[in-house]
């Protein structure tokens, strides 16, 4: 089964998290890349610390 065709995308993008190593080692067995990586500013709003990266496919 292609996902590209059955979604008719030309790409997909998603944020991952560091401290879910476990989902960033799915994307990339699913297609996805690491594009770019940012640190995380601290906000009470958000209650993840550390680094994201930017995922994409394909």
């Amino acid at each position: 089964m292609n996902l590209k065709f059955i979604l008719a995308l030309n790409g997909l993008s998603l944020i991952d998290y560091t401290v879910k190593t476990g989902t960033r080692r799915f994307y990339e067995r699913h297609g996805f890349r690491i594009v770019d990586t940012c640190q995380i500013t601290p906000h009470p709003m958000i209650r993840v610390t550390g680094d994201a990266y930017l995922m994409q496919w394909p």
